[in-house]
């Protein structure tokens, strides 16, 4: 890529997420994301055309019974600013939470149990200008692999009301990830 004139952040929106038309490959990423990609819904996981799932690029070396996944979104995900780590805040874990039931637990019967999600502290992230969490599934079928790879998933229903239910895991400063059990 870098041989081309091309950087990964680039290549990532062009080639693999598709917010980039092709004719923007020689572009820098900042450009792109600056003048090319735009949320529709500031609202994390609101809206279908803000998101999307893809396998990870760069998976880590897991079992061969775990897929590991990867949720971009459009919409921003600073980290909490009271976090000396760079890590997101309680309000964005319930907001991923959320949406992993709703994708993953609802719409794709995977036991909660078998799912793990994290997004990476600041100074982890290699792709830092685009929002992205990590997902990881235990004996995901290859039915609903296909069934939602290159998909939004479920996007979350926002409401004046405080529907967010804080699950017992993310109560606890120390946690920052659900484990797989």
């Amino acid at each position: 890529m870098r041989q081309n004139g091309t950087d990964s952040t680039t290549d990532l929106l062009v080639n693999h997420l598709h917010w980039a038309p092709e004719s923007s490959i020689q572009l820098p990423s900042g450009h792109i994301l600056d003048k090319l990609v735009h949320y529709k819904d500031a609202r994390p996981f609101a809206n279908k055309d803000d998101m999307i799932i893809t396998k990870n690029m760069f998976p880590y070396y897991f079992e061969e019974n775990m897929t590991h996944l990867c949720v971009w979104i459009k919409s921003p995900m600073p980290p909490d600013p009271d976090s000396p780590i760079g890590d997101i805040s309680m309000h964005d874990k319930h907001l991923i939470e959320n949406y992993i039931n709703e994708t993953f637990v609802k719409w794709l019967g995977v036991p909660r149990e078998d799912i793990l999600w994290f997004k990476n502290w600041t100074e982890l992230q290699s792709i830092r200008p685009i929002p992205h969490i990590h997902v990881i599934i235990k004996n995901l079928s290859k039915e609903q692999f296909n069934e939602v790879i290159h998909t939004p998933g479920v996007p979350l229903k926002y409401s004046n009301k405080r529907h967010i239910r804080v699950p017992r895991s993310l109560r606890f400063p120390q946690r920052r990830e659900n484990v797989i059990a």
